[in-house]
């Protein structure tokens, strides 16, 4: 098998980690600062720095037929998008507190990316429709205790999964026809410059509090944002929106870890079945069952 076919797949998986390690940080800068103090800070550090490298690297050039004015619309919904996911994941976490809850009810994208993307005409096989289920219900056994309330918080949460699943599928579309660096660093000033205008009109700023705050916005900043929402970019290149989301739902499990070694969460026997079923959806989605059968 060539390496190509496993590229997306494994950039993706990389971007799991880190967006599931970020669970944890959100969830200790949440006990100093507002949703829109920390994100505006970890976008507009990302954006800061994906701007510098696009400066000393010049984007890459892609041949497109797409008007740069559609091109640069499109990213900047990409942007909205990622700004409107972000707040209510943040604002869904500071009420629950639970970052492993909120990793549950975040990865519900992967079943929100298949619905939108019939929008924009994309269709899914029924075997990827199959494991999407056998991960929802892993994502499930790894996240949510037996007292599984719903609150605010929860329903903030669902809405940011439906914002993350818009920001895949946009991504999807405008990806072709920009370079990935630029494309990110376009969606992190965005979402940064409506971070920040929401915090001066909503929140208290306090200096002190950002302090305290500011190693977990930095963890945010550099390994969920200049690293993996820009991988998220490079990798759906090669990989189509449903799969990629499909591997994307690791970051429960890596957010389990986290919460695991950092936070000193308890590792139940259900969480364990939970990381081998999305592990195995994972796998079995990179499997060509046409072809295979074929032979």
């Amino acid at each position: 098998m060539k390496f190509e076919k496993f590229k997306g797949p494994l950039i993706l998986l990389v971007t799991a980690f880190f967006w599931g390690t970020t669970f944890v940080a959100q969830s200790l800068g949440s006990d100093y600062v507002g949703a829109f103090t920390y994100n505006a800070g970890r976008f507009l550090i990302t954006g800061i720095i994906l701007s510098l490298i696009c400066l000393i690297r010049k984007p890459k050039k892609v041949e497109t037929k797409a008007s740069p004015k559609w091109i640069y619309i499109m990213s900047i919904f990409v942007g909205v998008a990622l700004f409107l996911g972000a707040t209510f994941q943040q604002l869904g976490i500071d009420l629950t507190k639970s970052p492993s809850k909120s990793g549950f009810i975040s990865s519900l994208y992967i079943v929100f990316v298949p619905i939108i993307g019939l929008l924009f005409k994309k269709k899914t096989s029924p075997s990827i429709i199959i494991f999407l289920c056998i991960a929802l219900i892993g994502s499930y056994l790894i996240s949510i205790n037996e007292d599984f309330n719903v609150e605010f918080g929860d329903i903030l949460t669902l809405i940011c999964a439906v914002m993350f699943a818009l920001q895949i599928v946009l991504v999807d579309q405008v990806n072709p026809h920009i370079d990935s660096i630029k494309l990110s660093a376009i969606q992190f000033i965005v979402a940064g410059i409506l971070s920040t205008i929401f915090m001066l009109f909503t929140e208290k700023v306090v200096f002190s509090d950002i302090y305290k705050a500011m190693p977990a916005i930095l963890y945010a900043a550099v390994f969920s944002g200049c690293i993996a929402f820009t991988l998220q970019i490079v990798g759906q290149k090669y990989t189509e929106p449903t799969v990629a989301s499909l591997i994307m739902s690791l970051e429960s499990v890596f957010a389990l870890i986290g919460g695991v070694i950092i936070l000193h969460e308890t590792l139940l026997p259900k969480m364990q079945i939970g990381c081998i079923l999305i592990f195995s959806a994972v796998v079995l989605a990179q499997i060509d069952f046409k072809k295979l059968f074929k032979k």
